[in-house]
């Protein structure tokens, strides 16, 4: 209400009711998206992380305008997934990042820049549906929060050839 001296964001006090300002604020309130729950897992520690071999899913992440491309990525539980991202701006000069919720110790990317695509790998070891975002900050404005996506991880088993 009462605005933030030194910057461009004036004061409401005198010009909206206190009860227009408090059903402003549920508004956008209401238009949050959902808080991530994060599973709860054992730390694996970055000194002893699995030892994986070449992947079974290669995928080619990119960032345009703040979004990434494409925003759902699909892979099935048990698979070792190779994910390259490749910025097409610097963002603030930091570049953009990439991590998972409940996947963070393992596919995580600080700092990509354009022409300098970074990579990481991982094992999809639990099924689910997982947020993955920037963890680079991008943007000081209304960018960074936006960029995000899904990462769904499928739990249904390998169908195998049987000799009956």
């Amino acid at each position: 209400m009462t605005g933030i001296d030194g910057t461009p964001m004036p004061g409401f006090a005198n010009v909206i009711s206190n009860q227009d300002a408090w059903n402003l604020a549920y508004y956008v309130q209401s238009l949050a998206r959902p808080t991530i729950t994060p599973i709860a897992r054992a730390s694996q520690g970055f000194a002893h992380q699995e030892q994986l071999g070449p992947p079974d899913v290669q995928i080619k992440l990119l960032e345009r305008a703040w979004k990434y491309v494409p925003n759902e990525i699909h892979v099935k539980k048990g698979q070792v997934v190779e994910i390259t991202f490749q910025p097409t701006d610097n963002g603030l000069g930091a570049g953009h990042g990439f991590a998972i919720s409940s996947y963070d110790e393992v596919a995580f990317i600080n700092g990509a820049l354009v022409g300098a695509p970074k990579t990481v790998k991982f094992r999809a070891d639990r099924a689910g549906k997982f947020t993955f975002y920037c963890a680079t900050q991008c943007s000081t404005d209304k960018l960074h929060p936006l960029m995000n996506g899904t990462l769904f991880v499928d739990d249904a088993p390998t169908k195998t050839a049987s000799a009956q």
